[in-house]
């Protein structure tokens, strides 16, 4: 075992140094300028029952399609249409 290259047991382990945390940046509260407030106030007053009946008169969200089993045909069994064009053919034929 020539070429093997094996550190002692007391040998001092080096590891890739553990990475600091970096510290996220906070968002800083706005300052509520004096004009803002001014024009926050001045707004017109809501009309909360045309908004209610705004609200009731939009139509709700439709749920997901329901997962529909594949069609077959209805003679040989084979995925597609109700009844295949072979099977079709044949029943004309017929």
């Amino acid at each position: 075992m020539a070429g093997l290259d094996i550190a002692p047991a007391n040998a001092e382990q080096t590891r890739p140094p553990i990475p600091k945390p970096v510290p996220k940046p906070v968002a800083k509260p706005r300052k509520a300028r004096p004009d803002r407030l001014l024009a926050i106030e001045a707004k017109a007053p809501v009309d909360y029952s045309r908004t209610v009946a705004a609200m009731r008169a939009r139509p709700k969200r439709k749920s997901a399609p329901a997962i529909r089993e594949e069609t077959r045909c209805s003679y040989c069994g084979e995925p597609g249409p109700r009844v295949c064009d072979y099977c079709k053919a044949v029943e004309d034929a017929a």
